[in-house]
């Protein structure tokens, strides 16, 4: 062997670098060696150098295996999703000598996929970017489930951008990019590579990165299901607790239930069910008989303000037959037994009330029924049910007013006014409820009477009355409530005929079309008493008048008010025109409109008696509309 080959192979047994390689061959040629030994050299150092470069492949491979391995390991530890992802990304750029490395996963439910995490970023719109895909290197990627790259992306024509990825990438300066799927079949998501000038990645590398995607997506999967079991082994965990409170909640709501029922039973004083209930809620209670007398107050929570509130709380109650909510801190449950409402229960509190405290009243409401039906009870602690049960005596019996030994609640130096009131189908209950506490209020009586809500109020001006208590009334209403007054009275003879006389007025009111209005029987005149029998007087008026009404009401011309200054003149159009300060040809021309109206013999006796009545009766019905608040649009002769 000759010698400048020992020397190469001396080189290659001691692992020198491929430079003095290089520099052997540049002696040999420097020498002066015949062709024949050069170009043995040449030959020698080129199949060396080729030994060289294999070895230090192997050994690049040896050592990303290594690293790949070091990776695994990690990875097999205990990490979350999120924890999982950072180390991904860091290990990941750190193993291929990348300026960035990201992961984007797909999005939940088919949402865009985003950027879960990555190292290396200069830009703080890269973690968190939504990308309507995976872009198209990481479709392709998943795909196929290969790694794919590109040396430069932003001139790479072979490639599908998008304008969110182009964007970000932009921002990032990248260039060359390699992306690997995650896993098998697993989450889809890809594992993003890149650095900021042109790269040509080698094969060692792909195959490298593609085994760390399998690695990662495997990972990532097992983490994902860790996690899906803590979460679902948390919430098992407060399942369990939770029922378990529930169960002692139960137990001890049972037990307050059996402690109240027995202490109401024994005739306890209002003051100690109260008490009771209080110290499970924390809160204030107030318990109020059926005209709104106050049985109890109770607690330390809020201050109770003035009973203004107590009314509506009452009536939404009662309506709903269970506790209701009436704001923030604030509920009412109705005290009831054989379908009687007896009072109501009042919680008011600082936190928010929970289902347990909302328990914890009807507890007690039903515990305040039992008290209250008891004997003992019906005659000290239910004034209100004593007070309504007044009303029917009052309206039917034989006695004054007011006796002198007091045996009816009224003040007996004050005249007194009826009212009977026709509510919606379905809103007398809450109306009565209402109507106990506003008497109690003012010092009067409320009842049902004839499936109406009647009223014995002070006062003396009955259409005065109709309307303050139609104004509170009316809001708490579903739908509208007509009002009919009468009186006033002082004697229970003249009560009664009173009683009659607002229901006649009543009558009227619903004949005449005017519901959801408020009259009394001296506001009508003598049309209640013709108006009483369910007559249809809006058909009537419109039969009558209605074509002048419509005119008027189409063109805002005054045609009405011109037959009615013609038939308080006796027929003149000139003592008409003075009436209505206009001419009297205008006086007659309008005549004529009406005549074209009306028809030829609208001047006949039998027809000016029926259309002066109809004019009479269109006039009380706007004015009754009026009060109520109706627009002038809305007051037409047309049947209602």
């Amino acid at each position: 062997m000759e010698p400048s080959a020992l020397t190469i192979l001396e080189l290659l047994a001691e692992g020198a670098p491929a430079e003095r390689l290089q520099a052997f061959a540049a002696r040999a040629r420097r020498g002066e060696s015949d062709a024949r030994s050069l170009a043995a050299v040449e030959e020698g150092v080129r199949l060396a150098r080729t030994v060289h470069e294999r070895c230090e492949q192997r050994r690049q491979r040896e050592a990303g295996l290594s690293a790949l391995l070091s990776v695994a390991l990690e990875l097999a530890g205990p990490l979350g999703p999120r924890s999982l992802l950072d180390l991904v990304t860091r290990r990941a750029r750190l193993l291929l000598g990348t300026d960035l490395a990201c992961v984007v996963l797909p999005g939940a439910d088919g949402g865009p996929a985003l950027v879960r995490a990555a190292d290396g970023h200069v830009s703080a719109r890269t973690v968190g970017l939504a990308l309507p895909t995976l872009a198209d290197l990481g479709d392709a990627a998943v795909t196929g489930a290969i790694p794919v790259w590109t040396p430069d992306y932003p001139h790479d024509e072979r490639v599908r951008h998008s304008p969110a990825l182009d964007a970000a990438v932009a921002a990032e300066g990248v260039r060359g990019v390699l992306v690997a799927p995650l896993g098998r079949g697993g989450p889809g998501g890809a594992l993003y590579l890149a650095d900021r000038s042109p790269r040509h990645f080698t094969h060692e590398e792909i195959s490298l990165v593609g085994l760390l995607g399998e690695l990662v997506g495997a990972a990532l999967e097992k983490a994902t299901a860790l996690e899906r079991a803590r979460t679902e082994l948390s919430a098992l965990s407060t399942r369990h607790e939770q029922s378990e409170r529930r169960l002692r909640t139960t137990a001890e709501l049972r037990e307050l239930h059996h402690r109240l029922i027995g202490r109401a039973l024994e005739g306890a004083a209002p003051s100690a069910l109260t008490e009771a209930a209080a110290a499970r809620t924390g809160g204030a209670l107030r318990v109020l008989a059926a005209d709104g007398t106050v049985l109890d107050t109770t607690g330390g929570a809020p201050a109770w303000g003035d009973e203004e509130g107590d009314g509506p709380a009452t009536v939404a109650a009662h309506t709903a037959g269970r506790p209701v909510a009436l704001g923030e801190g604030r509920w009412a449950a109705p005290v009831r037994a054989r379908g009687t409402a007896l009072g109501t229960v009042l919680l008011r509190q600082d936190r928010p009330v929970t289902d347990t405290d909302v328990q914890v009243l009807g507890i007690l409401a039903e515990a305040m029924a039992v008290l209250l039906l008891g004997v003992e009870a019906g005659s000290s602690a239910a004034p209100g049910r004593r007070r309504d049960g007044h009303l029917d005596d009052l309206l039917t019996g034989p006695s004054p007013l007011v006796g002198q030994t007091g045996r009816y609640p009224l003040d007996p130096g004050r005249p007194h006014v009826v009212l009977v009131a026709l509510t919606k189908t379905g809103e007398l209950g809450r109306a009565v409820a209402w109507a106990a506490l506003h008497a109690h209020r003012t010092g009067g009586l409320a009842g049902e009477r004839r499936d109406l809500l009647v009223l014995v109020l002070p006062g003396t001006d009955p259409g005065q009355a109709a309307r303050a208590v139609m104004d509170e009334l009316a809001p708490l209403l579903d739908g509208a409530v007509t009002l009919a007054g009468a009186g006033p009275v002082t004697h229970q003879a003249a009560a009664s005929a009173a009683f009659e006389e607002a229901h006649q007025c009543l009558d009227a009111m619903i004949a005449l079309g005017a519901t959801g209005c408020a009259a009394s029987a001296r506001e009508l005149g003598f049309f209640g008493a013709l108006l009483s029998d369910d007559r249809d007087v809006p058909a009537f008026v419109h039969a009558a008048i209605g074509p002048v009404l419509d005119y008027d009401r189409q063109r805002f011309t005054e045609l009405t008010k011109t037959l009615e200054a013609w038939f308080r003149s006796g027929g003149s159009p000139t003592y008409a025109a003075q009436q209505l300060f206009v001419h009297p040809n205008t006086v007659s021309r309008r005549l004529e409109r009406i005549g074209g109206l009306l028809g030829p013999d609208w001047q006949q006796p039998d027809h000016t008696l029926k259309i002066q009545l109809a004019l009479r009766l269109h006039g009380i019905r706007q004015s009754l509309l009026a009060r109520r608040g109706g627009a002038p649009d809305e007051i037409t002769g047309r049947p209602g």
